[in-house]
């Protein structure tokens, strides 16, 4: 250092200088531009999930009014027209839907007086209610109590294996028995033989007394409306949208095709729905977010991030997941753009520099040569200062 002129001291100074400026300007942005890059991805994601939340919301809205409007429809076919025939006793396998224990039973024979031209005779018939569910859409029951509780005798609603419901009953601990029981319309969500549903059930009344009971009501797995709606969405390849109930059956499922992701893991072991589950039902929280580690494709593993908001009418958690990776991509290139420009910002300033210094420089040389020959008394030259 000893050794070099003053001029470049003074560039490889200011070179140095210059330089940890830019060097600290570049990481000074860079995390001011990772901030904002997730502050603004973070709010993205809640605001895709919030309206999310507002779509299922409204369709299970929509939903419900239509049932229970359907349920009215289908009321004015069997109020004030049904009866029960304690002579005629049919006999019929039942089983309880939640625990399919079975057993045999006979069961007085209901009438509705339908004035249709159907049969009359409901028991273990489904003319009324396969015309009613024609009528309504949906699925459609009649349910006569009994001692176990609400026994479907004619219902359009099927299991699994296609075949029609009927002897499954609900027992008499379910909510929807203790409403009806108690002569109120049940409206709701309801477990419907071996699904979910969005329902509306009704009592029968015979002289007063309850009887049975009539049902409306639709699988909520059959929304299409909610269904078209956020597949219409355009959420690229950087947003999934997730809507499940607390026991892992899928709505929407944009992960995979599973329709129950209760037990599903990550790549790390990590069974992030059973936690978001636990969260709500344990902690009550009823909304937030979890990172995780997913596989999309053979070779591809990307780090996501789900925010979730519960929908407690439904049951539902309403969850957007977000690949973290995707969004890191456009920061990184934003950061490899204003180090580029660092760079160029840099030569230009320091050039700048040393094109002005050398100028500096030259002039400094004439006054002193200047300086030299006057006090050499050599009067023959002068300064000339541009």
């Amino acid at each position: 250092m000893k050794n070099l002129r003053f001029i470049h001291k003074l560039y490889l100074g200011i070179g140095i200088s210059l330089l940890a400026f830019i060097i600290g300007n570049i990481i000074v942005n860079t995390f001011i531009s990772k901030k904002s890059f997730q502050e603004n991805h973070n709010r993205e994601l809640r605001n895709i999930t919030e309206s999310l939340y507002h779509l299922a919301h409204n369709s299970y809205t929509v939903n419900q009014n239509w049932v229970n409007s359907n349920l009215n429809v289908a009321d004015h076919f069997v109020v004030d027209r049904t009866s029960i025939d304690p002579v005629i006793q049919i006999p019929l396998e039942i089983e309880d839907q939640f625990t399919k224990e079975k057993m045999i039973k006979h069961i007085p024979l209901m009438v509705v007086n339908n004035n249709l031209g159907l049969s009359k005779i409901v028991t273990n018939n489904n003319e009324l209610v396969d015309y009613l569910t024609k009528q309504v859409g949906g699925t459609v029951t009649i349910f006569q109590m009994i001692e176990e509780g609400m026994l479907r005798i004619s219902t359009s609603v099927k299991r699994t294996d296609g075949t029609r419901a009927i002897g499954t009953y609900i027992p008499t601990s379910s909510p929807v028995y203790q409403s009806v029981i108690n002569g109120e319309t049940f409206k709701g969500r309801a477990f419907v033989v071996d699904d979910w549903y969005i329902t509306a059930y009704k009592p029968i009344y015979e002289s007063g007394i309850i009887v049975g009971c009539i049902y409306v009501g639709i699988k909520q797995t059959e929304l299409n409306e909610l269904n078209s709606t956020i597949a219409e969405l355009q959420l690229g390849t950087t947003y999934y949208p997730l809507i499940f109930d607390l026991l892992g059956n899928t709505i929407i499922n944009s992960h995979n095709e599973s329709t129950n992701i209760h037990e599903l893991k990550d790549e790390k072991g990590k069974d992030f729905i059973k936690q978001i589950c636990h969260n709500i039902n344990g902690k009550q929280l009823y909304e937030g977010e979890i990172e995780y580690v997913w596989k999309r494709e053979e070779n591809h593993i990307e780090t996501r991030k789900i925010f979730y908001k519960y929908l407690p009418e439904m049951d539902w958690v309403v969850a957007t997941a977000m690949d973290m990776d995707a969004i890191t991509t456009p920061l990184l290139k934003q950061i490899g753009i204003n180090v580029f420009i660092s760079i160029i910002l840099f030569i230009i300033i320091f050039i700048v520099v040393v094109l002005i210094g050398n100028r500096f420089t030259h002039q400094l040389n004439i006054l002193r040569e200047s300086v030299k020959n006057y006090t050499a008394k050599d009067f023959s030259s002068r300064a000339e200062i541009v």
